[in-house]
Order: structure tokens, then C-alpha cells, then sequence
């Protein structure tokens, strides 16, 4: 019995020492638990905490990137609408831009056209002006032959030309002053241009050495040459040791021969008294002078008209046609030379008389 009882005692007694450690250990396990749950919900609730944070920083993005995305949209609106204003400028702008090209275009083709023409004008102008030069070159000789036998006969002098010249060779003209030959040889450019012409001269001047050397002719000796190339010539007056060429123009010739007839009148000098003998002294001065101041004063008149016709040629285009219209319709007329009218020195002085009062009345008025 006391066996039994020891037996259930000690059975008790381990049950309750198995129960109380199974007690404070699932004591200790719950603790263990409530302490994780605890630790669980206070990270739940930081998690949570967490999430709202964020949640309140993504509303407080969204609503500045609806604000930024809103004035996005209202400065894009406002750029399309900039642009399509642009667009709408641009496009008239690119129209009217055409429309101004094509009205130049026409202005300029029209400008282009009128150039094109005045050029062609000018230089037809300026080609019928050498044709007509060249024409009046080619006729130089043929006239300065047929006017140096109006002037011979209008003076009584005598023309020697062709087989009537007693040597060889034979010069354009002649004229026989006493007993000796003066020789007048017509010479013009040879082509359109009077670029080398002052050569030509030169070289024209060296070969009358072949009159000037003969017998009975004079070393002086003449060049007659067109009114319209004298400016072209620096040197008018060649000294060649044994004899001298004068170049001289057409209108030259009428003095020049008047000087020579002078000459021819006084031939005889061994029968002239002392004072007749002064006064062909005087006269040959006189002569031999008034023959280079002619030459000097067309020389430098040459110069003048002819840079006065490059001011008139630097005019307008439109007046320069003009003026070369109405020059086409003038005409200057010279006196006309009749071969037995002899032109009295009484009616060049009473002329002369009479544009001389005409003058003195004009500047009284003034």
C-alpha cells in the first residue's frame, strides 16, 4: 500500500514537475510570441506609416506633375498656335516672295532686253561711224587731189602730178614754186583703227627723202592727212638733217599755198631794193610761223572737239541715242567753191568787218 501511495506520490509529484516546465516553457514560447507580434505590428504599423508617406508624396508628385503637365500643355498650345500664325506668315511671305521674283524676273529680262539693244545700237552706231570714217579715208586722196587743183587754180599756181613730175616715183601732188617742186603727198590710215597711224606717218615722212634729195625739189615737204586724225598725231613737224616735213591737215592747204604764191611773187630776190628784200624776210617769217601756228591751233582744237565727243558719248543712253538721231538729219555746209569765182580779199575783210561789229554790238548789250 505505502509502496503505491510512494509510487502515485512520486508519479504526482514528476507530472506536476513535467507540467510546471511545460508550463513556463510555453509561458516563456508565448512570451517569445507576444514579443514578435509586438515587434511584427509596430513594423506593420511602420510599414504602414511607410506606405502612407509614399502614398502622400506620390499624390503631392502627381498633382505637381498634373500642374506642370497642365502648363506643358498650355505652352505647347500656345507654341501650335505661334507655329500655325508662323506657318500662315510664312506661307504668305514664300507667295509674296514669288511674286516679287517674278516681277523682277520681267524687270530684269525687260532691263536685260533694253541693254542688249542699246549695246546693239551703240555699236552699230559706233560701226556706221568707222564705216564712214573708212570711207572718207579712202577717199582722202581723190578729195585733197581734186581740192589742191581748186586752190592751184584759184591761186594761179601750177600742179604738177603724175608724168607731168619730171623724176620718178611721182607724189600725190606738187606744186612748182620758181624753179623747185614742193610736194604734197595725201596719206590716210590704213585700216579702222589709228593706233599706229602716228608710225605710219613717221615712216611716210622718212621716204620723202627720195623728192627731197632730187634736183629742183624743195626740202620742205608736205603730208596732208583727214581733219579727223590730226589729234591722233604728237609729232606734226619731222627734221630729217637735209629736209623738213610738215603734217598737215586738208583745210591746211588753202594757207599754205597762199604762203607759197607769196613766195613764187617774190622769186627774183637779186632784183629786189633793200626793203623789198626785208619785207620778203618778213613775209617768209610770217609765213613760216602762220604755217605752224595753223598746224599748232587744229592740232589742239582736234584735241578739244574730240575729248568733248567722249563727254557726249558718256552721257545717258537714252539722251546719247538722241543726240546721235538728230545728228544723223545735220549737216554742215561750208561755203561752195566755184572755179572762176576768184574770193576777193575786199569781201573777206568787209566779212570779217561785219561779224567784228556784230561782236562789239553783242558784248555792248551785256
Amino acid at each position: 500500500m505505502n509502496v503505491y501511495l510512494i509510487a502515485a506520490s512520486v508519479f504526482f509529484i514528476l507530472t506536476t514537475l513535467v507540467f510546471a516546465v511545460l508550463y513556463f516553457r510555453l509561458k516563456f514560447k508565448n512570451q517569445s510570441l507576444e514579443d514578435q507580434v509586438t515587434f511584427f505590428e509596430r513594423s506593420n504599423n511602420e510599414f504602414k506609416s511607410s506606405i502612407a508617406h509614399v502614398e502622400l508624396e506620390s499624390k503631392e508628385r502627381q498633382s505637381l506633375t498634373e500642374q506642370k503637365l497642365n502648363l506643358l500643355q498650355d505652352e505647347n498650345l500656345k507654341l501650335s498656335n505661334k507655329v500655325h500664325v508662323f506657318q500662315e506668315g510664312e506661307s504668305k511671305r514664300q507667295t509674296d516672295y514669288e511674286k516679287k521674283i517674278s516681277q523682277l524676273s520681267q524687270v530684269l529680262n525687260l532691263q536685260e532686253q533694253k541693254r542688249v539693244e542699246e549695246e546693239q545700237n551703240h555699236i552699230e552706231s559706233v560701226r556706221q561711224k568707222h564705216i564712214e570714217l573708212k570711207k572718207t579715208w579712202q577717199m582722202h586722196e581723190k578729195t585733197t587731189e581734186e581740192k589742191f587743183d581748186l586752190l592751184c587754180q584759184k591761186y594761179s599756181l601750177s600742179s604738177i602730178r603724175g608724168e607731168s613730175f619730171p623724176y620718178r616715183g611721182r607724189p600725190d601732188n606738187s606744186v612748182l614754186i620758181g624753179e623747185e617742186y614742193v610736194v604734197f603727198d595725201s596719206k590716210s590710215p590704213e585700216g579702222e583703227s589709228l593706233d599706229h597711224f602716228p608710225q605710219y606717218i613717221r615712216k611716210q615722212a622718212e621716204a620723202l627723202k627720195k623728192y627731197t634729195k632730187l634736183d629742183k625739189v624743195k626740202n620742205e615737204a608736205f603730208l596732208v592727212v583727214p581733219q579727223n586724225t590730226i589729234a591722233k598725231l604728237k609729232e606734226k613737224y619731222f627734221l630729217f638733217g637735209e629736209y623738213k616735213v610738215y603734217v598737215i591737215s586738208e583745210e591746211s592747204l588753202e594757207p599754205i599755198l597762199v604762203q607759197l604764191k607769196r613766195l613764187n611773187d617774190f622769186e627774183f630776190t637779186e632784183n629786189l631794193s633793200p626793203e623789198n628784200k626785208e619785207a620778203l624776210v618778213t613775209l617768209v617769217a610770217k609765213m613760216s610761223h602762220g604755217i605752224k601756228r595753223k598746224i599748232q591751233v587744229d592740232y589742239y582744237f582736234s584735241r578739244e572737239f574730240l575729248t568733248t565727243l567722249d563727254l557726249v558719248e558718256r552721257l545717258p543712253k537714252d539722251i546719247f541715242e538722241d543726240v546721235s538721231n538728230v545728228e544723223k538729219v545735220l549737216k554742215v555746209n561750208p561755203p561752195n567753191e566755184s572755179r572762176k569765182k576768184i574770193i576777193e580779199q575786199s569781201e573777206l575783210k568787209h566779212d570779217l568787218s561785219k561779224i567784228s561789229n556784230q561782236l562789239e554790238l553783242g558784248l555792248n548789250e551785256v
